[in-house]
């Protein structure tokens, strides 16, 4: 993904016009995610039908001869649906689409759009977060801009109205949080011809607290309480509805704590989005204390929904830098933990030996290793730590270590490889690891006698093709995996092997992936492919498998780490 999320966002709201939107929408997509074919359709509350609104795909000439009802696939399948944070494959018109969903509250009306993306995306999971949030962005915007186009048809009749929206329209690029109150604050007493004000907002505590005061007191607002005892402010938040008091003195329903100042209406408008409710702006006492008008009031909720759109973008804007760094540091944990595995496969007589890991995200709980023994013979080890991510790669890389150091040990030997994974077992279940666990696989190849020396911590079991025997077997004598329970009693078997014997060892990313009906790749799969291969080198029966996993995932995300070892005794 090339540039910054927060630019394109920028430029996106700088926009007024929706066409201008849809090709900077298109240069972007082209550019930071490598989206060239996608359309845009809108829900017309009027008609209840989706539109065509843009399309990189379909001819322009078309546009206003494609709707659909919401009852037409496949927007049935969106109602009543929250926004997806991955896409949805959906098969439209005899092909498949990956749509992402997005809906939307303004102004006490439902704006909806669907993006669909008319081609596969391949690393989808590597910017999926960020891709929402652009999307979502893209989508205010949108409706900033529709707003402001359909005012445009009424023009001489609301100009300061629309003046007012535009002002605060030009702030939704901004992502100075406290300039966008500053303006809002502003507006709001233009428009209402109010003498003091105050905006609240909810700070880290969810309690609602005075950001920007225009001669309003926090505590006198705070003091305006129902005869149930909430306040006049967590009513506003809590319901989504301007509160206006016209003579609040006389009212019954409301008493006053403070009587700092001389009130005779105030008027309270919440500040939401469909995702949250950030605060509550307050405005008291109309100048020749004449009651606040209805035009004026309909153009402030404009005015503080586009304000809920500016700061909704201020906190998008830092959960994209945010998301920018951690996909930084996670490249970057990536290559220290890709750094960590084998480079190279060991050059052995009479061994053709081949590994490979691939974690479903940056950076994974898989891993395998090669270590070479006092005895002067090679220990293949392959591990799966629960979970994914970065803790489970700084598992991962504990676990390696522990393992490393004690197969290294001087005083080593083969009948001694329980006991040296039963210390391994003991330190990590000593550790807090907060119920995460380590499978692991052990072998040591002794390719002078023809035996190997086998363990398992609950791993997937090791297994032998013997080509002589056109048969599998398996093993997987040992214990619990690492971590669970402290002197835990470990197992080893000690397993004849011979010319043409093939081992593969490997973590459940590729026994478990998952098709598209969710069915499993499965074991019988992977015996298939290696009796199919069993002529070929190890590194090519490696890439067989790995190729056949994505082939049979193709087009669902990878869940697991994937990680696999294939060793073949040679002449």
């Amino acid at each position: 993904m090339k540039g910054s999320i927060q630019q394109a966002v920028m430029e996106i709201h700088a926009s007024m016009d929706s066409e201008e939107i849809y090709l900077a929408m298109s240069r972007q997509l082209a550019e930071r995610f490598d989206i060239q074919a996608f359309s845009i359709f809108l829900f017309n509350n009027d008609s209840q039908q989706y539109n065509l609104d843009f399309s990189t795909v379909i001819d322009r000439g078309y546009w206003d001869e494609i709707f659909f009802d919401r009852e037409d696939v496949p927007f049935d399948y969106f109602s009543g649906q929250e926004p997806l944070n991955i896409p949805s494959q959906l098969t439209w018109f005899g092909s498949e689409f990956d749509v992402y969903w997005v809906d939307l509250l303004l102004r006490d009306k439902e704006v909806a759009i669907a993006f669909v993306a008319h081609e596969y995306l391949e690393n989808f999971s590597e910017y999926a977060t960020i891709l929402q949030i652009y999307l979502d962005q893209v989508c205010l915007s949108l409706i900033k801009t529709k707003i402001y186009e359909e005012m445009c048809n009424f023009k001489e009749e609301s100009a300061a109205k629309l003046d007012a929206i535009n002002e605060m329209g030009e702030l939704l690029g901004n992502l100075d949080l406290d300039r966008i109150m500053a303006k809002l604050m502003e507006l709001s007493l233009k428009i209402l011809l109010a003498e003091v004000g105050s905006i609240m907002l909810f700070n880290e505590d969810n309690e609602l607290s005075t950001n920007i005061e225009w001669g309003l007191k926090d505590d006198f607002v705070k003091s305006i309480i129902y005869k149930d005892g909430s306040s006049l402010v967590d009513k506003v938040a809590e319901s989504r509805s301007v509160y206006h008091i016209e003579d609040l003195p006389h009212d019954q329903e409301l008493s006053i704590a403070s009587n700092q100042y001389a009130v005779n209406s105030i008027i309270s408008f919440p500040l939401f989005t469909k995702n949250r409710t950030y605060g509550v702006i307050n405005v008291i006492n109309q100048e020749g204390g004449t009651s606040f008008g209805s035009l004026e009031i309909e153009t402030l909720k404009t005015v503080a929904q586009l304000a809920s759109i500016a700061i909704e973008n201020a906190v998008y804007h830092q959960q994209a830098v945010e998301q920018e760094k951690l996909l930084e540091q996670l490249r970057i944990a990536g290559d220290i933990q890709r750094g960590l595995l084998p480079q190279t496969n060991p050059v052995i007589e009479g061994l053709d030996i081949s590994g490979i890991s691939m974690p479903a995200v940056n950076v994974g709980g898989d891993f395998f290793d090669y270590i070479n023994t006092p005895e002067d013979k090679l220990c293949v080890v392959i591990g799966d730590v629960a979970g994914k991510g970065i803790p489970a790669a700084l598992l991962m890389a504990m676990t390696r270590s522990m393992v490393r150091s004690s197969l290294q040990q001087s005083e080593n030997n083969l009948n001694d490889l329980p006991k040296r994974i039963q210390s391994v077992n003991n330190s990590l279940a000593r550790e807090n690891l907060n119920g995460k666990f380590v499978t692991a696989l052990i072998y040591i190849l002794d390719l002078k006698l023809m035996k190997i020396h086998f363990l398992s911590a609950g791993h997937t079991p090791l297994y032998i093709f013997r080509p002589r025997e056109n048969s599998f077997q398996s093993y997987n004598e040992g214990g619990l995996p690492f971590g669970i329970l402290e002197n835990e009693q470990y197992q080893h078997a000690v397993v004849d092997i011979n010319p043409g014997d093939i081992l593969v060892t490997y973590t459940d990313g590729v026994t478990e992936a998952q098709g598209k009906s969710g069915e499993l790749f499965g074991y019988q799969r992977l015996q298939n492919i290696i009796k199919k291969q069993a002529s070929q080198s190890a590194q090519a029966i490696r890439n067989k498998v790995i190729k056949e996993v994505e082939d049979f995932a193709l087009g669902m995300p990878q869940f697991d780490d994937l990680t696999l070892v294939v060793a073949k005794i040679i002449e």
